[in-house]
């Protein structure tokens, strides 16, 4: 067999599926030695032509929200970012004001 897969030529949701997977953030954690972690993706599927661009940076976007959170370390003066992770929409929560702090 020769030639190249005729990828473009699938359904537009096998695609969507397919970007899913590659997109999956549960392959993509990279835990820290501190604790948390740090996600990490490939985007090199984006640079493959403008079809799959858009279609693929569409499903990232619609599966995956990302929220990163802060921490303040009042010895060292600086700001760490210690949890950077994606929810699934549908999971989306608010957090309580009383929750909230700000350290000047």
């Amino acid at each position: 067999m020769s030639g190249s897969f005729p990828f473009l030529r699938l359904p537009l949701e096998l695609r969507e599926a397919i970007y899913g997977l590659y997109f999956n953030p549960a392959d993509r954690l990279r835990p820290h030695m501190r604790g948390g972690g740090q996600y990490k993706f490939e985007f090199d599927l984006l640079r493959t032509n403008k079809q799959i661009y858009y279609e693929a940076l569409t499903v990232f976007r619609r599966e995956n929200v990302f929220i990163r959170i802060e921490t303040p370390w009042a010895e060292t003066g600086t700001t760490s970012s210690i949890f950077a992770f994606p929810i699934k929409p549908p999971a989306l929560f608010t957090i309580p004001s009383d929750m909230l702090w700000s350290v000047k």
